[in-house]
């Protein structure tokens, strides 16, 4: 995957192919929002799932429960960019949600979920 600006950047995403538990997904996340220093993704229950995630590096991959999740993505120091409501997790699915955008830029920050085949599973969710 490229990511970068100016200068071009080639960074590969690895997964560990453990088996993921029934009844839950892996989950991993890559900030590719140039001027977002930390990322930080939080749930509606206000639980971190990634936290302080800097620009062009991925989160390790992490299992959640499978079922709907809204999903809040902000910048470390509390504003947030994008909210994605009612995301549905699959058991046993892996997703990578890359974050795009330049956060100078209006806020112009963009959230695509992927699932494990790299297939966009959702409308791009803009802030």
């Amino acid at each position: 995957m490229a990511l970068g600006e100016g200068s071009l950047r080639l960074l590969t995403y690895q997964d560990d192919h453990q088996l993921i538990p029934e009844n839950q997904a892996r989950l991993r996340v890559i900030n590719a929002a140039v001027n977002l220093p930390q990322l930080t993704v939080r749930d509606d229950s206000s639980t971190p799932l990634v936290g302080g995630l800097e620009y062009v590096l991925g989160s390790r991959n992490q299992n959640i429960d499978a079922g709907f999740r809204t999903l809040v993505f902000r910048e470390t120091s509390g504003l947030d960019y994008v909210t994605l409501t009612d995301f549905e997790f699959q058991p046993n699915h892996f997703y990578t949600f890359i974050v795009i955008g330049n956060a100078l830029i209006d806020g112009s920050i963009e959230v695509l979920p992927l699932d494990w085949n790299w297939q966009q599973v959702a409308d791009t969710a803009g802030g």
